[in-house]
């Protein structure tokens, strides 16, 4: 019930029942990405052969098996208007952004830059990622390989930045890493200054 579809850029895996696509490049041990037309059979043990301009593909389906482990996600580094953050009691951060889970902020350091990485050790450079963050995006923003994520003049407020991964065959890990922080207001914006406003 699995077709496998020789094209111009690889080889392609559809199982019909879940609508999905698998896509084999020479990462994956092709002879090359282009495939003659016709240029196929298949034997009578279940063998597969797909002709290519570099020669021929030959494999038994049965024995080509998804990657179902789901890759950890890890943040790695936070960058604050342009420069990674300070750590300490007297940072801008208490401690490194891999095992901060809350972290407050000034008004003043809102452009911030969350690199991110998946801890996958097998064909982890084809890691996909997805991230939002709370309550600026409301779906889930498609980064690819891409391992980092910048927001730029952000408002005093309470936020959640949440990064998901999928691993080199699509498998996702939905739970993914978050971290939540809180930007403060400047103090005119406080409460004890528009009460202070308010006596005057």
């Amino acid at each position: 019930g699995i077709l496998w579809i020789s094209t111009m850029n690889g080889l392609c895996r559809f199982d019909p029942a879940i609508e999905k696509f698998q896509l084999y490049n020479k990462k994956n041990g092709l002879q090359g990405l282009t495939f003659r037309f016709d240029a196929f059979c298949q034997t009578s043990d279940g063998e597969m052969y797909f002709g290519g301009s570099n020669g021929v593909n030959a494999f038994y389906p049965s024995q080509i098996k998804r990657d179902t482990v789901l890759p950890l996600v890890a943040l790695t580094e936070l960058d604050i208007n342009g420069k990674p953050a300070t750590i300490g009691k007297d940072g801008q951060i208490p401690m490194h952004i891999s095992v901060a889970k809350d972290i407050e902020l000034t008004h003043d350091l809102n452009e911030l830059t969350f690199h991110f990485t998946s801890l996958q050790f097998n064909r982890g450079n084809e890691s996909q990622f997805a991230y939002k963050l709370s309550p600026i995006d409301k779906d889930w923003v498609q980064s690819g390989t891409i391992r980092q994520a910048h927001y730029t003049n952000l408002s005093p407020g309470d936020y959640t930045f949440t990064v998901k991964a999928a691993n080199a065959d699509g498998v996702w890990n939905e739970t993914g890493t978050s971290i939540t922080f809180h930007i403060l207001p400047p103090w005119w914006r406080t409460w004890w200054a528009y009460l202070l406003y308010a006596l005057v």
